[in-house]
């Protein structure tokens, strides 16, 4: 039996734009390393691509990535990278320095090019001893 490439497009071209990627919400950050500054990420990615459950959220212009890593010992950690003037700053965010630490990121049983797909939502207040400072919440789909 052949099937014409226009039956096979119109059977799988309104899956096409099922997996977009999309990102919302916005992080209050303070602190010597962190700056004032507010985090609205722009795109995410899946830590499947480093081999990590997680995600990657990037910032536009790319200059702030919030790396949220859930670990099955030591519970969720979160590390900011900020790159300003050609030097990098990283901040680290364990369960110990989080007043709220809330969400979840679940597998969504899609694959993207061998790539796990993340959905998934982050509600946050974490102060370091060194006083940095991260609040707000966001809300990622299909991170891959």
């Amino acid at each position: 039996m052949k099937i014409s490439l226009r039956v096979l497009a119109l059977l799988f071209l309104p899956l096409a734009g099922c997996v977009s990627t999309k990102v919302a919400g916005q992080l209050n950050m303070q602190g010597k390393a962190l700056g004032d500054s507010k985090f609205a990420a722009a795109k995410c990615y899946s830590g499947d691509r480093y081999y990590f459950y997680g995600v990657d959220l990037v910032n536009q212009p790319q200059d702030t990535i919030l790396r949220v890593v859930v670990d099955p010992v030591g519970g969720t950690v979160l590390k900011v990278t900020k790159e300003e003037n050609g030097s990098e700053r990283q901040v680290l965010f364990d369960q110990g320095s989080c007043q709220v630490i809330d969400g979840h990121i679940d597998k969504t049983g899609w694959r993207v090019n061998r790539i796990e797909d993340f959905s998934g939502t982050l509600k946050l207040d974490c102060t370091t001893n060194e006083g940095e400072h991260i609040q707000g919440d966001l809300q990622f789909q299909h991170c891959h």
